[in-house]
């Protein structure tokens, strides 16, 4: 089938390797190998939220994959940018019969099949619980087999979707720290508290505020007085904490915040007092 540039892809058979090791383990009529095929269907669940966060990082960078390994996490931040990421649908086109109102013949291009969030925050965790022993008991639980087939069976559904696509509008602006394109979906926007830089390096995120028809991106950040060279510089709220040390970017003096409001000394004077203590 054909897909939209960057923003289509065809996908089907991902979680195979995976499905078929399940099954073999769970025709074995060995109920230790049970523990197995639970481990591999879980394997499956991740290496299903991983390719949709591969996918994604293209357009919104790579922190998608990084910084949250749990599925049910990582599919919560995807949906934030991207919505519909965690929802079945089907991909059709038609023939316009005028600018906006599609025709009556419609051409089916795929399938998008997925796991909500719900469902893999029950399962995921739940398939976990029989993998480890319990802290009191110190017994493994045992894994009832139908339950271990109606995630196999679940799992075989979902490994039948054909096309994985990104839907929204986007807007971009660039971080004024590290420079980096940062691109937001204009549809989870309005529900965004936050918007984070994509660079792994760089800790920087913006306050979105939509003015009319435009998306404003406001750092959040407070300005730096150096107390040496009165030079003005932002530093992120967020790594501002006691004992955090503050470099200037002209006289590369540093200063330290020694307290919970917004204050600063030098830090030479700083560790005068200390060894007065």
């Amino acid at each position: 089938m054909g897909c939209f540039g960057s923003s289509c892809l065809t996908v089907n058979k991902m979680l195979e390797t995976y499905l078929d090791q399940a099954e073999k383990l769970i025709k074995s009529g060995d109920t230790r190998q049970l523990y197995y095929a639970a481990f591999e269907l879980r394997l499956a669940i991740e290496k299903h939220v991983y390719e949709k966060l591969t996918f994604f990082s293209k357009r919104y960078g790579e922190k998608l994959l990084y910084e949250n390994w749990q599925p049910n996490k990582a599919l919560k931040v995807l949906c934030q940018l991207e919505p519909y990421a965690d929802q079945s649908y089907t991909l059709s086109v038609a023939h316009e019969k005028e600018i906006g109102v599609p025709g009556n013949n419609f051409i089916e291009l795929g399938h998008h099949k997925a796991l909500s969030i719900s469902w893999i925050s029950k399962h995921y965790n739940k398939i976990g619980s029989y993998l480890h022993l319990q802290a009191k008991s110190q017994i493994q639980l045992e894994i009832p087999l139908q339950y271990l087939q109606e995630i196999l069976f679940e799992l075989r559904n979902i490994d039948e979707s054909d096309l994985i696509m990104s839907f929204p509008d986007t807007v971009s602006f660039n971080c004024p720290l590290c420079k980096t394109q940062i691109t937001c979906s204009t549809l989870a926007l309005p529900h965004l508290e936050k918007v984070i830089c994509i660079s792994m390096n760089c800790n920087a995120t913006f306050i979105p505020k939509k003015t009319e028809e435009r998306w404003s991106f406001k750092l959040n950040a407070v300005d730096f007085e150096c107390p040496e060279c009165s030079n003005i510089q932002p530093i992120l709220i967020d790594e501002i904490q006691i004992g955090s040390r503050i470099t200037c970017t002209i006289c590369k003096k540093r200063s330290i915040v020694v307290g919970n409001t917004w204050r600063t000394v030098k830090e030479s004077i700083n560790k005068e007092l200390n060894m007065m203590r």
